[in-house]
């Protein structure tokens, strides 16, 4: 029996060293944030540390272990159990600008926006060492708001509406804000708040949220999409030149309900037969930034509702015929799905103006 207890000994001995140097290998980092405008605290704000994402577009750091605390009443915080690298100390604390807008891919980082200004003093960097903390201090700097409201054209308000804010950038460009989604109230009211100073549009997604749709980072939606200022075009949007941290009221977006029509068609391969699997987008000609869109139903037809007079490219995307087979395991009945074709990308333009459109036809090349 000696020998076991001395196999044992010896393992507790050496596990203990062991466990003292994983948390040795590991840093924190500490420090207060407080409002620039009122010198107070900012308390209960969200306090997460990002690593570098590389400068390359599309080239984002993986999912890893998350870092991120509160802070109290007195505006500390501290991030302990840090993987020692280099991170960004972002804040996120309501009516604040967020240093997020400035990080790639924020709308206001040099690889985005192709500036050349030295980034605002909140935007902190810091280096976590091994058992070492790293101290910040971090001043929050007030942001701009827009504010209005959104209604259908026969005054009657549109609660809980997605809106976005977007960035026009100085080569006509459109970026994303860090900002997120806000929604209108029951009255329709709605109040984006913690803007950087710049100049934006405002997008608001009706009847159907906004989703990512195929084509990299190009969005689209079950709903209308209107800009403020009237329309789905980008370049006819109203724009607002947010600078300091003013209120930019009135800002409102009109949902019309006349003047609109429907779109609607199908999609066939060469021979004349419809596909049963596909995504068909609509946008403005020559504007495809941001897109409606709307899956290609089982007998190869789609729609879109209530689209306003404009000049439209549709275009449809992942095209592909696939055979259905029931199967069945007990009492448990499906369909085996297997890819037959699949197709090229096919695209139209047609003119919306007093009629409706349903005799829409796009004709695909198979994949060879």
């Amino acid at each position: 029996m000696q020998p076991h207890r001395a196999v044992a000994l010896t393992l507790v001995l050496v596990a203990i060293p062991a466990a003292a140097q994983g948390l040795a290998s590991e840093g924190s980092v500490t420090g207060t944030v407080l409002c620039e405008d009122t010198h107070a605290p900012a308390r209960q704000a969200n306090v997460f540390l990002q690593a570098p994402i590389s400068n390359k577009p599309g080239a984002f750091i993986p999912p890893g272990k998350a870092f991120v605390a509160p802070t109290g009443l007195d505006g500390s915080f501290t991030i302990s159990n840090v993987t020692p690298g280099e991170y960004y100390v972002i804040v996120w604390y309501p009516g604040y600008i967020s240093a997020r807008e400035y990080i790639y891919p924020g709308a206001l980082s040099i690889e985005v926006s192709a500036g050349r200004e030295p980034l605002p003093s909140f935007v902190q960097r810091v280096t976590i060492a091994s058992g070492a903390t790293a101290p910040v201090k971090i001043e929050l700097k007030r942001g701009g708001s827009i504010s209005g409201s959104v209604s259908y054209s026969d005054g009657a308000p549109i609660p809980n509406v997605a809106l976005t804010p977007k960035f026009k950038l100085s080569d006509g460009k459109i970026a994303d804000s860090s900002t997120g989604a806000f929604h209108t109230d029951g009255s329709g009211h709605y109040r984006i708040e913690g803007l950087p100073d710049g100049s934006y549009v405002v997008l608001a997604a009706i009847e159907g949220a906004m989703v990512p749709v195929f084509g990299g980072d190009l969005t689209g939606g079950s709903g209308l999409m209107i800009f403020a200022g009237g329309g789905m075009r980008p370049s006819k949007a109203r724009v607002v030149a947010v600078s300091g941290p003013h209120e930019y009221a009135g800002v409102n977006i009109t949902v019309p309900l006349i003047g609109v029509h429907e779109i609607a068609g199908a999609v066939a391969a060469p021979d004349g037969h419809r596909l049963n699997h596909g995504l068909v987008r609509l946008y403005p000609t020559g504007e495809p930034r941001f897109s409606m869109s709307a899956p290609l139903e089982a007998d190869g037809t789609f729609s879109f509702h209530r689209i306003p007079a404009d000049r439209y490219t549709i275009l449809v995307e992942d095209a592909s015929d696939w055979k259905l087979t029931p199967k069945g395991l007990g009492g448990l009945r499906y369909e085996e799905r297997t890819l037959v074709q699949r197709y090229e990308p096919a695209s139209v333009d047609v003119n919306v103006a007093e009629t409706d459109l349903t005799n829409v036809f796009l004709t695909v090349s198979p994949i060879r």
